[in-house]
């Protein structure tokens, strides 16, 4: 059909050439932007992807300078450390050269002098080292390093000695098992001994002597050389002696020692009360009517709730208390232990409900001089035969009741735990909690994040500690007495192996940023290369379509051409 109203050929030749023109716009977009995508219609999905990728490329690229910057700060804290070793080497060294006991006192002075100037570099080093304008490591002077010798290794008010010789024969285990002793005894036992005495007994020592003892040896009292007997005992002397048997202090379970529920940190607190009684004139051996005292109130300073009724049938524990006051001395024969403590709390609990302290008044009142008798009018009993008549009605329901509230507690039944002081629980281990006297453990207060990955949550955070000499816990070492260099050989070991600890951490972090750059890189360095696959464009392939659409916007221009001219072969019909 000859028309001319409509070319229809004209307009799928005009059709053709559109669509070869746009591809080769496409083509040269793309070669001159060297993408394939250039615009969301390109591809909606690949921008999609392509657009999170290239967040995470570039949040990969930025954490590698963040880390890199993280590395430097660590390499300077850790260069200043280095120095701080250093010192604290020289330091030991001094305090070792100060143990030679035949350096006179000038000598003294000038080894304490060289001392002084190290420990002010230390404290200027801590202060100076900055990264960026900022001191890297914190000023806090709370002791950071956990002292082995807690309180210089001494007591408020007590001497210590100890006789570290072992009998010819003992068991090879036994020098282990003494000096594992001695490291507890010096570092917490003792001391958290002294302190619970003196705060909830209120019973101050007065400089005595106080001898340790390890056995079995020549002279033990008889059984002493099997585990179970006599575990350790205080034999009253000038100086007064702590005998320990080493049968029953394993290595165990340390630093409570020995085998719960009956710690040896436990039985190092009892034998203090004894001790403290002795320096303090209040033991009560002489009246043997009340030579029960001594042990119940032992037992009640660390609790026996736990060690003495638990797994005991209310008959047992009424047993117990009908035998409560049958000691006859000190050290006395038929001493009923869970019976003693049964009356001792029970004293203390009526004290309290009487409207004093408890256990302290009893001990306040021995102190001026009171006898134990007239001590009882403290807890409303006119004398020791109205309190022994109100304990016998009443002291088995009461025992019973410890046993019941201990079972559930948890509770030792101490003179200040929950059951008897009204306050928190002390279990087992907690009643002495070994750490006393010791310095808060922490790394320090200069918090150090860095964001080493492209996403929310990857961070690197830690803590970088003071290492002055307060937080060192060396604030106070002097060597100018002779007696002070054991306590002064510990507190620098402890600085050492606190600041070499620390050393560590930064070069393990250090490690950690080393191999996150590299994580890092090849992350940036994988993902780039998928999203190229997605983004860039193939200049092999994008070239070849470009010759396409040229050749076909060539041909499709002559045969519009032609198209438009074949509405004249109309005239010649005319």
């Amino acid at each position: 059909m000859l028309i001319i109203r409509s070319n229809l050929a004209s307009l799928k030749a005009q059709a053709k050439l559109n669509s070869a023109s746009r591809q080769l716009s496409r083509g040269f977009e793309r070669l001159s932007s060297g993408l394939r995508i250039n615009a969301a219609k390109d591809d909606a999905a690949g921008l999609q992807i392509s657009t999170r990728m290239t967040s995470q490329i570039r949040g990969a690229r930025q954490s590698v300078r963040n880390a890199g910057d993280g590395l430097s700060y660590l390499q300077t804290a850790e260069g200043a450390l280095e120095e701080t070793t250093n010192i604290l080497q020289r330091m030991r060294e001094l305090v070792v050269q100060s143990g030679n006991e035949i350096l006179g006192e000038a000598d003294r002075q000038s080894i304490q002098g060289e001392l002084n100037q190290l420990r002010s570099e230390l404290d200027r080093i801590n202060e100076a080292t900055q990264f960026n304008n900022q001191q890297v490591f914190s000023q806090h002077k709370t002791v950071s390093v956990k002292q082995s010798l807690a309180n210089g290794g001494k007591l408020n008010g007590y001497k210590l000695q100890y006789e570290l010789d072992l009998e010819a024969g003992a068991p090879a285990d036994f020098t282990q098992r003494r000096d594992a002793v001695l490291a507890n005894l010096k570092s917490s036992w003792l001391q958290e001994a002294e302190s619970l005495v003196e705060e909830k007994f209120g019973l101050i020592g007065n400089g005595d002597t106080i001898r340790v003892t390890f056995d079995p040896e020549a002279g033990d009292p008889a059984g002493a050389n099997a585990p179970g007997d006599i575990v350790a005992f205080v034999a009253s002397s000038d100086p007064q002696r702590l005998h320990i048997d080493l049968n029953d202090f394993s290595t165990d379970n340390q630093p409570n020692g020995g085998n719960p529920p009956q710690y040896s940190d436990r039985v190092i607190a009892h034998e203090f009360v004894h001790i403290a009684m002795n320096a303090t004139g209040t033991r009560q051996a002489s009246n043997s009517d009340s030579a029960w005292f001594n042990e119940g109130a032992a037992e009640l300073l660390h609790g026996a709730a736990d060690t003495r009724l638990r797994g005991q049938t209310d008959a047992a524990i009424a047993d117990m208390v009908t035998h409560a006051f049958d000691a006859q001395g000190f050290n006395g024969n038929a001493i009923d232990y869970g019976g003693a403590y049964i009356a001792a709390a029970y004293l203390h609990d009526q004290v309290i409900q009487n409207g004093g302290q408890g256990i302290k008044d009893v001990f306040d009142a021995l102190q001026s001089g009171s006898s134990f008798n007239q001590t009882l009018s403290l807890a409303g009993y006119n004398n020791r035969a109205d309190f022994d008549a109100d304990f016998m009605a009443n002291g088995a329901s009461f025992g019973q009741s410890l046993r019941d509230q201990s079972l559930a507690t948890g509770d030792t039944g101490s003179s200040h735990g929950s059951i008897l002081g009204g306050g928190q629980v002390f279990n087992q281990e907690s009643i002495l909690a070994n750490e006393v006297y010791s310095g808060e453990e922490k790394n320090g207060g200069v918090a150090l994040n860095l964001q080493i990955g492209g996403d929310a949550g990857d961070e690197l955070s830690t803590y970088i500690a003071s290492f002055n000499s307060h937080a060192l816990g060396l604030a106070e070492l002097d060597v100018t007495d002779f007696d002070n260099v054991e306590a002064a050989l510990y507190g620098m070991d402890d600085a050492l192996n606190f600041v070499s600890k620390q050393r560590s951490h930064m070069g393990a972090l250090q490690n950690r940023l080393e191999s996150t750059m590299n994580s890092l890189e090849i992350f940036e360095e994988k993902t780039t290369g998928s999203r190229s696959r997605i983004m860039d464009a193939d200049f092999a392939s994008e070239t070849a379509e470009l010759t396409r659409a040229q050749i076909l916007q060539q041909a499709s221009t002559s045969i519009l051409a032609q198209a438009n001219g074949s509405s004249q072969l109309v005239l010649s019909l005319l």
